[in-house]
């Protein structure tokens, strides 16, 4: 969504859909976060939620799920466990698993 511009100082409609106004707290820091992002987009705030909402709706819709911290110490753990089981040291399986692992590492 792109910032609409203004008739007789409102804003136009950017859809048929009723929008209401709602309000929200925040940290001063969060609120001037939100709006330098949505500057650099040339959105406003609500804007910028909601754009943020949709992608998120998307992900969910997709399946995707973000990692926690301890999910990925885990998956760390047993990737490294893994390179140190008996076998060939430079078979494809672990050359794999030690490119996977360094992908993981590095986030």
């Amino acid at each position: 969504m792109a910032l609409q511009p203004r008739e007789n100082g409102k804003f136009q409609q950017k859809s048929d859909e009723n929008r209401e106004v709602r309000s929200i707290r925040a940290t001063n820091q969060t609120w001037g976060k939100l709006g330098t992002y949505a500057d650099r987009r040339h959105l406003t705030r609500a804007d910028l939620l909601e754009e943020l909402v949709d992608d998120l709706a998307k992900e969910d819709g997709n399946k995707c799920k973000y990692i926690t911290p301890i999910e990925l110490e885990v998956i760390v753990t047993t990737l490294k466990e893994s390179l140190n089981l008996k076998g060939n040291a430079t078979s494809k399986i672990k050359v794999e698993i030690s490119k996977v692992l360094a992908m993981l590492e590095a986030l």
